[in-house]
């Protein structure tokens, strides 16, 4: 998206599976990569992700934005599982987000099993000297993480009744069926 662009991209119902090399976590391996970037002109992003599942993937999903966009990401009802990391990046080109701009990741009603990650490497913001998981909002989700504790502002980024560490029994994740018994 470049210069003064208003747009809203929506997934549905999609499975993104095995996407690219496992053995780097560059931006070219995430399967859902949103870059906002042009002049400062204002730009207004709406990303909705629904019922999908990210499998074997290099990362997850990636939202990259200069300052004065509003940028809105949805990811509802969808299901992550043996991704390399990380999982979800927020990221602003300027480590200063300007006046008038506005970012939501948000994630709600989802499965995030990654058993090889941890929290440290499943979130990522523009900040790779204070890593923090600020701007980012989970709930009403399953995480294969112990608890909401780690870098700053996970305990704000963890919001209403989250799982940890609750196995969410898929009857065949193996064979790549991701129903729940």
């Amino acid at each position: 998206f470049y210069d003064g662009c208003k747009g809203t991209v929506k997934y549905n119902n999609n499975v993104f599976y095995n996407n690219l090399s496992r053995n780097s976590n560059t931006i070219s391996c995430f399967p859902i990569f949103i870059n906002v970037t042009g002049n400062p002109a204002s730009k207004t992003i709406s990303t909705k992700i629904t019922n999908c599942v990210f499998e074997k993937n290099g990362g997850g999903i990636i939202v990259l934005a200069n300052v004065n966009c509003f940028i809105d990401t949805e990811i509802a009802n969808c299901t992550f599982y043996d991704n390399l990391y990380p999982q979800f990046v927020r990221n602003t080109w300027d480590t200063i987000i300007g006046e008038g701009t506005y970012f939501n990741y948000s994630i709600h009603n989802s499965i995030i099993w990654e058993p090889r990650s941890n929290i440290w490497n499943m979130f990522y913001t523009n900040e790779p000297e204070d890593i923090n998981i600020s701007g980012f909002q989970i709930n009403h989700s399953c995480i294969s993480l112990p608890g909401p504790g780690g870098p700053p502002g996970s305990l704000e980024a963890f919001g209403d009744d989250m799982l940890y560490g609750v196995d969410p029994m898929f009857v065949d994740s193996a064979s790549g069926d991701f129903h729940l018994r």
